[in-house]
């Protein structure tokens, strides 16, 4: 690979790991994040199945509120991934920082790995590992003994891939448009309209990122996967929005 293309990566990278460690965003993230959806998990586990059990005398098990809850977990951090990263490129453009910074030893191409690499990182963390440390253990109590390890890995890595996909999507629209409400917008009307499309066309259930919050569902309760097609699509879909993004950025005047 030629050097030039990934000139001042490692300045970069740094700066950018240090806007979220370097400053109480992290632990505010942190606390929002992991409140949110260890509070849903928690409502689920102890709070609906007692009203099923009052009001229709349903018994509601552990494994099906995991199911339930791994679907829409995924589309809460899909969310939370949107809106903290919404302003990654868009911020820096309209303070007049991102022609600064390009004004130095610093290529596009480079700008957007470092970007890619610090907030994934920081995104993994804050979003995806640490509050489902809190479902493991929700999970194990509600379960009497330690939740299958396993299952929780397999879903939380779907989880995690969803979450890597959606900061790809927003890096490739910021490179397109400076536009904020379509940066977030199009994220949104897949996350929201994912359940309205399966219904009317079954098979793009196979080809969606945002599967994989229902994939997860049976991955955390039972250990079973439905499908991998959701899983391939993705990866491959993270590395094409990597693509647009670097495409256009490179032809984008700033």
């Amino acid at each position: 690979m030629n050097v030039q293309v990934l000139q001042g990566f490692a300045n970069q990278a740094r700066r950018e790991a240090g806007v979220w460690w370097s400053t109480r965003r992290w632990w505010v993230q942190l606390a929002v994040w992991t409140s949110i959806i260890n509070g849903l998990l928690a409502v689920m586990l102890w709070v609906l199945p007692r009203l099923e059990e009052f009001i229709g005398g349903v018994e509601v098990t552990v494994e099906g509120s995991a199911a339930q809850f791994a679907g829409m977990a995924g589309m809460i951090t899909a969310i939370g991934v949107v809106v903290t990263a919404q302003g990654v490129l868009v911020d820096e453009q309209r303070a007049g920082l991102l022609e600064w910074m390009l004004s130095k030893p610093l290529s596009r191409t480079a700008l957007l790995a470092a970007k890619f690499v610090a907030h994934a990182f920081a995104i993994l963390v804050v979003l995806v590992f640490v509050p489902w440390l809190g479902v493991l253990a929700q999970l194990s109590l509600a379960h009497g003994g330690l939740w299958p390890p396993g299952r929780w890995l397999g879903a939380m890595m779907s989880v995690a891939l969803l979450a890597v996909f959606h900061l790809a999507l927003v890096l490739a629209l910021s490179a397109v448009t400076w536009s904020r409400a379509l940066i977030v917008a199009l994220p949104l009307v897949g996350i929201i309209g994912t359940d309205v499309l399966v219904a009317f066309a079954p098979a793009a259930f196979d080809v969606m990122p945002w599967s994989l919050g229902p994939l997860a569902g049976p991955v955390l309760a039972g250990g079973i996967l439905m499908s991998i097609g959701p899983i391939v699509s993705t990866a491959m879909l993270t590395v094409l929005c990597l693509g647009v993004a670097v495409v256009g950025l490179r032809r984008k005047e700033l």
